[in-house]
């Protein structure tokens, strides 16, 4: 039996992928901080936007490092203009 993929929303991941590409190279407290989204939320998408590809991360010491990928870049700006149209109306 195959599971059915966790859904994700959309303006959380816009939110954590904007928070990495303002500082190029973020920690997850950093993105936390950031954000204000809770420690568990930020961890498990970041997992998931390296699964997606959008973000590469590096272990340092006891710090994850992250930054975008040029696919993570793209859907950040496409993400950027469907919240800029909802907020819009």
């Amino acid at each position: 039996m195959k599971m059915r993929e966790k859904r994700r929303d959309v303006y959380i991941a816009y939110q954590i992928l904007e928070a990495i590409r303002r500082r190029q190279i973020a920690t997850v407290r950093q993105v936390i901080k950031d954000t204000g989204l809770s420690s568990r939320t930020v961890v498990d998408y970041v997992r998931w936007l390296e699964e997606k590809g959008w973000i590469i991360s590096q272990l340092v010491g006891r710090s994850k490092l992250m930054m975008l990928t040029d696919e993570g870049e793209a859907i950040l700006e496409k993400l950027a203009e469907i919240i800029t149209q909802f907020r819009g109306r």
